[in-house]
């Protein structure tokens, strides 16, 4: 039999965990709020991500750009075509 392996969370699930139940959440986006500062907007990866930086853009007061893959955003959306190299 093979010996059953248990796969290690991701960073971001971990983060995710931490957002849910965890009281240092507060702390985590006063850091990331801090970094951020004097942007106009911050820049979340697909759910996760846009989770995070949505609670940083809410501390600062500043806009969100979500980056999803395609099909992935209940709207309309604007798009740009690209070719990889």
């Amino acid at each position: 039999m093979r010996p059953i392996s248990r796969r290690q969370p991701s960073s971001s699930r971990t983060l995710l965990r931490c957002s849910l139940t965890d009281r240092r959440w507060p702390a985590v986006i006063d850091a990331l709020a801090d970094v951020a500062a004097g942007a106009d907007l911050v820049t979340g990866l697909e759910f996760r991500g846009t989770m995070v930086v949505a609670a940083t853009a809410a501390r600062l007061d500043i806009g969100v750009l979500a980056i999803r893959k395609s099909g992935k955003l209940p709207l309309s959306v604007l798009s740009e075509d690209y070719i990889m190299e």
